[in-house]
């Protein structure tokens, strides 16, 4: 497929999702601005979508403004329900990453002959340009922030999208238009990466630091997720590179199937010849060379990596290999990591008032998530005030359930199933008081009036949510509460 066959396609766009920028948002702005006639069909309400529905009406009447006599097909938005003819008569149907691949709806589609895409898969059939690709179940945001950031320390016109933050589509034209090649990285969930399955593109490099057992409701195990996660580098060819984390067995076991060169992130030396950055003795060193490269000086200490942890040092290790792999200086490598800070961090501090830390996980999905944030905070012998739940009632809270009677003085409990199985299970005990709340405003508004000097709120969500935007929002929310606070 090239450029010239959007013109007057009709394409249905499933799922337009919550967030302005986000994957279906982005998906409906590029198929408009290159003359499809495009239906957005969508489960979800108008009042549901209020915020992204405007977003495309506003968007459609500016880009219509330019050019009054250019002919623009006005988007048909079919919401609260999906109708079958949407999909069977369609030319090309888009999803939004949080659609499942099984809905009967992209089976209909299928049958009919019509090709289905995400918006990630349209533009690894366009782009002209080598992309590398960031997944992980733990810091794939960070990660891609952060490679993203040195690389444009040596070259301002890198690309930084995917997930369901920014499409990558906002990029594609100017990136088609470009003359010269520049970095593009793209933050890819498992689910963006399933959508890779058909095409015959994907990333040049892929980074895969971590696998862990988020997101198992729409899995039957974990290996069937590290499954999922293959396309990071299955399609980059014989040229392509996959960047494993060699501490992980599950990954290290991934590098037979690499079509490419392997090379590796570990908080311990490699073996001579073997390619990647590595912790040896309190510092980074890197050999991206190969067998004759010659052994490196170090690139920096692993002690100005200002997030703690070893899933997040390995995290900056993996985006160190990204930055050298595009020729970033280690010098400059070594300014952006002992600098860099991002409100998209998972764990985010989100302010101080009057002794209390108010700090966001949203993206704590799984309750070994969750646990990580209250062992970072919790055993510096700060009280924590968690507010938690969700709608997803996978996971087993037991371990969890035992630190939160440590280091938990409430629990506040969203509305949701998984919130249910939490109250079931975390039982009562003189030291941790159960409460709900009805919003998250409301929760947040519980948690200052208990709290102390010296305590922590905590959003996180612990069991997390099917459709992963609701715990964005929520912990936008949070956030925005906080700071409303002072």
């Amino acid at each position: 497929m090239n450029m010239n066959d959007i013109q007057d396609m009709v394409v249905t766009v499933m799922g337009l999702g919550r967030l302005k920028k986000g994957s279906g948002v982005g998906a409906v702005k590029w198929l408009l601005r290159h003359g499809a006639q495009v239906v957005i069909t969508d489960f979800r309400d108008e009042a549901e979508l209020n915020e992204s529905i405007d977003e495309v009406s506003r968007w459609f009447d500016e880009e219509k403004a330019k050019d009054p006599s250019r002919e623009l097909y006005h988007p048909v938005f079919v919401l609260g329900e999906h109708r079958e003819e949407d999909f069977t008569q369609a030319q090309m149907v888009v999803t939004n990453p949080d659609i499942p691949h099984d809905s009967p709806y992209l089976k209909l589609a299928k049958d009919a002959g019509v090709p289905v895409r995400s918006d990630v898969s349209l533009f690894f059939e366009l782009c002209p340009y080598s992309v590398t690709g960031v997944t992980a179940a733990r810091g794939k945001t960070f990660m891609t922030a952060l490679a993203g950031e040195m690389c444009k320390a040596a070259n301002p016109a890198t690309v930084v999208a995917g997930n369901m933050r920014v499409s990558p589509l906002e990029y594609l034209d100017e990136i088609m238009v470009s003359k010269e090649p520049m970095p593009i990285v793209l933050e890819l969930s498992s689910w963006l990466l399933e959508s890779l399955d058909d095409g015959e593109k994907g990333p040049t490099v892929g980074l895969f630091t971590n696998i862990y057992a988020d997101h198992l409701h729409r899995y039957n195990s974990l290996a069937d997720y590290a499954a999922s996660k293959k396309n990071i580098f299955a399609k980059g060819g014989a040229n392509g590179v996959a960047v494993l984390s060699k501490d992980q067995l599950e990954l290290a076991a991934l590098a037979s199937e690499a079509p490419g060169r392997v090379m590796w992130v570990s908080l311990s030396p490699l073996a001579d010849g073997e390619e990647g950055v590595w912790v040896e003795n309190g510092d980074v060193f890197a050999n991206i060379g190969g067998a004759t490269a010659p052994r490196s000086q170090p690139i920096m200490s692993a002690s100005d990596v200002r997030m703690t942890g070893d899933d997040n040092l390995r995290n900056v290790l993996g985006a160190i290999v990204v930055a050298k792999l595009h020729g970033v200086s280690n010098e400059r490598i070594q300014h952006v990591v002992s600098n860099f800070s991002t409100d998209d961090d998972r764990q985010e501090i989100v302010t101080d008032i009057s002794g209390v830390l108010y700090v966001n996980d949203a993206l704590g999905s799984t309750p070994e998530l969750t646990l990580n944030v209250l062992r970072r905070f919790g055993e510096r012998g700060r009280s924590i005030h968690l507010i938690s739940g969700g709608d997803v009632t996978e996971g087993d809270l037991k371990e969890l359930i035992k630190v939160v009677e440590m280091v938990c003085k409430s629990v506040i409990l969203l509305p949701g199933e998984g919130s249910v199985k939490f109250e079931n299970q975390i039982g009562t005990t003189e030291a941790t008081q159960l409460l709900h709340a009805k919003t998250m405003e409301e929760a947040v508004k519980i948690a200052a009036e208990t709290a102390t000097s010296g305590d922590g709120v905590i959003f996180s969500p612990a069991l997390g949510y099917k459709d992963p935007t609701v715990a964005t929002k929520l912990g936008d929310t949070f956030a925005a509460a906080a700071r409303g606070l002072k």
